[in-house]
């Protein structure tokens, strides 16, 4: 009788580890998880940010470049007023 009931006890003892184990694993899942979650937001942050410097660099790149004044024509100016 001894013996079957060390075997039970055992049984349940190896039982219980394993549903130790698997909530530590849940728990390790859940905190992975969540940090996913949080790398996913930063994520989508990221990417409107992104668009948003992009659209705003297209909008400079398309501004009128400024005129460019030869020095002769300047000398022409300057001459005239002069």
């Amino acid at each position: 009788d001894v013996r079957a009931e060390l075997n039970a006890l055992n049984d349940e003892v190896l039982k219980m580890n394993d549903a130790i184990e698997s909530f530590k694993s849940n728990e390790a899942f859940n905190s992975i998880q969540k940090d996913l979650i949080e790398l996913e937001d930063l994520l989508d942050k990221l990417r409107i940010r992104q668009k948003t410097i992009k659209y705003e660099l297209r909008k400079i790149k398309n501004l009128p470049k400024p005129e460019e004044i030869d020095r002769s024509e300047i000398e022409l100016i300057y001459n005239q007023f002069k």
